[in-house]
């Protein structure tokens, strides 16, 4: 059944800070993308490839042609448009990048990506744009079955709570919206699981995204969210911003804030 934007999607996102376009990619094109996929791979050997735009001139003319399809996708050009608005782009390749799975299992820290407190950031400004659902966007979008996603719903754009700074641990860069980093270390693959999936869950409110080949999820970095791997369960899930010549302008500026 060809995917259908519903206000339901539209309220999930202003409400909750995500929503999920399910199954949007048709089968013959999550195909292409898993190829054009292993081929990225086979050039980065990483775990999170390079931005894509700067490996185009190495694909061959089908891989290329599928990240195209993509970005010109109608029934994605639409719903990112009605979700947001008609100046947004989904689709910015030097923005782009592909997550793969990893070698062992691991946990990333409960965090948000941007707060009035990370370096760099104007304060008074930031607490402007917080409050705008459709300045930042994030998209996660499914090639193989993907459960790594976890996130806070309604944490973009109000403060934390002591539950949430409790949760997430001491954050181990000394900014308050980034937590702790586990340590793995002499811990068997099992007791490396369990360490995880105890850490996610224990963050009040989370809700673990599930999405399967196809899925597209749309949703606010600045609220919390954090990613659990394993290697048993195939990974290949494209990453990126959803931009405007606004945004990237904002992001150019912070990077030589933090740069100075």
């Amino acid at each position: 059944m060809p995917f259908q934007l519903t206000e339901q999607h539209i309220t999930d996102y202003y409400h909750h800070g995500y929503t999920v376009f399910q199954a949007i990619l048709p089968p013959s094109l999550t195909t292409e993308l898993r190829l054009a996929g292993e081929e990225v791979y086979g050039l980065s050997k990483a775990a999170r490839s390079p931005v894509l735009s700067k490996l185009f001139p190495k694909l061959s003319g089908r891989s290329v042609q599928a990240f195209r399809d993509y970005g010109d996708l109608p029934p994605l050009v639409d719903a990112i448009h009605r979700v947001l608005t008609p100046g947004h782009s989904h689709c910015a390749f030097d923005q782009m990048s592909i997550f793969y799975t990893l070698e062992a299992p691991a946990c990333g820290d409960w965090h948000r990506d941007i707060g009035e407190n990370y370096k760099g950031v104007v304060r008074e400004e930031f607490a402007q744009l917080k409050h705008d659902p459709t300045f930042f966007a994030q998209v996660n979008c499914a090639l193989y079955t993907d459960t790594c996603l976890w996130y806070v719903p309604g944490s973009a754009g109000r403060a934390n709570t002591p539950g949430e700074l409790a949760a997430a641990g001491p954050p181990y860069d000394g900014i308050e919206g980034r937590g702790k980093l586990i340590d793995f270390e002499g811990k068997s693959y099992v007791e490396r699981e369990r360490m995880a999936i105890e850490y996610c869950r224990g963050m009040p409110g989370a809700v673990n995204l599930v999405l399967e080949a196809g899925d597209f999820a749309l949703y606010r970095p600045i609220g919390w969210h954090n990613g659990n791997y394993a290697p048993h369960r195939k990974r290949m899930t494209l990453h990126h911003v959803v931009s405007t010549p606004k945004l990237l302008e904002w992001f150019a500026n912070w990077a030589k804030r933090r740069a100075a």
